[in-house]
């Protein structure tokens, strides 16, 4: 079974590209695409504003993986 990051499928579930989710935190495709793969690395700052743009109450819900 392959795992995937919740931010990975949280994205993905409100329909949005690692495109348009790196545009809003203002950062490269690449480097979001690289940081989805290991939320752990998001600062405090990007995790509260991508947060914002999954839609979830707390920091804690975007790190983890989904079967």
């Amino acid at each position: 079974m392959r795992t995937k990051s919740k931010v990975a499928y949280l994205r993905r579930v409100r329909f949005l590209t690692q495109k348009e989710v790196a545009a809003e935190l203002e950062m490269s495709q690449q480097y979001y695409c690289k940081l989805e793969k290991n939320p752990d690395d998001f600062s405090l700052g990007l995790a509260k504003k991508l947060k914002i743009i999954l839609g979830v109450d707390h920091i804690d819900d975007l790190v983890g993986d989904v079967i």
